[in-house]
């Protein structure tokens, strides 16, 4: 009944023995009945996967955290998303069903490695928007970004709340990321359209 922890044990979780994309869909979470995915104590691991236009993690749910420390509020980066294609759309999607906004996302202390830098903005490690169709906007809000390493992509952060004076994304915080630009990434580190709050 209370918040629950998934602890990843594997140093690697690659592409001949998981199905990806990974997604979390779980929708009778609350601020009191949180998910978080995480290392186990002492464990360094990474995701990869060769997903060509498509996603490495899809959040689809409100109150998730994805932390890839492995000690308890810890700040070390110990969680690899990688992408393996040449052509990835984006690592991380925080995404929307309808118009029903995800809420309540952190995604934080992770490295994350979208294939190769690219021109094209949604080549993203991190999209926030639907969830349904990449990269529609969708509705978002108190989504925590924070001491990631993010690299290889179009943009490292692609926010997409809205276009044309619309802004159905509010409220979001990206702090202390490492954002390589140097022959990295090719198209900015942060793009931001129909957000309030940022």
């Amino acid at each position: 009944d209370g918040s629950v922890t998934i602890s990843l044990l594997d140093n690697n979780y690659n592409p001949n023995s998981e199905a990806y994309p990974v997604v979390i869909d779980v929708q009778d979470l609350s601020a009191s009945k949180t998910l978080t995915l995480k290392p186990a104590a002492g464990v360094s691991t990474i995701i990869k996967w060769n997903r060509d236009n498509g996603s490495i993690l899809k959040i689809t749910s409100s109150y998730v955290i994805v932390d890839g420390s492995n000690t308890v509020n810890g700040t070390t980066r110990n969680m690899v998303i990688r992408n393996l294609s040449q052509n990835p759309s984006t690592a991380i999607v925080i995404g929307s069903k309808g118009t029903t906004p995800v809420t309540n996302v952190t995604i934080k202390n992770c490295e994350i490695d979208n294939g190769k830098m690219y021109s094209d903005l949604t080549k993203a490690g991190i999209f926030a928007g639907d969830g349904t169709t990449y990269p529609n906007p969708g509705y978002f809000s108190n989504i925590n970004i924070t001491n990631n390493f993010i690299y290889n992509s179009g943009a490292g952060i692609y926010l997409n709340g809205g276009t044309n004076g619309t802004a159905n994304g509010n409220s979001v915080t990206i702090s202390s990321n490492l954002i390589n630009q140097i022959n990295s990434i090719g198209y900015t580190g942060v793009y931001a359209n129909g957000v309030n709050g940022l």
